[in-house]
């Protein structure tokens, strides 16, 4: 799909998110297979980056409390 214009990119971005989470919903928790997710290189960050740039901390409670 080119994108070739703002209308084209919104296009491309709702279809994106629909794919990303029929991925979700088939379930891949199978660690076994070897699934991948390919992002462009620095368009995810890691929490501790995400953390030092934004100056929030967060925090992560279990569940099962």
């Amino acid at each position: 799909m080119a994108i070739n214009n703002d209308a084209d990119l919104q296009k491309a971005i709702d279809q994106a998110n629909g794919l990303i989470q029929d991925i979700h919903d088939y379930d891949i928790s199978d660690f076994s297979k070897s699934w991948r997710l390919r992002f462009p290189c620095g368009y995810v960050r890691t929490a501790t980056e995400q953390q030092q740039n934004s100056g929030h901390a967060f925090h992560f409670f279990p569940m099962d409390r």
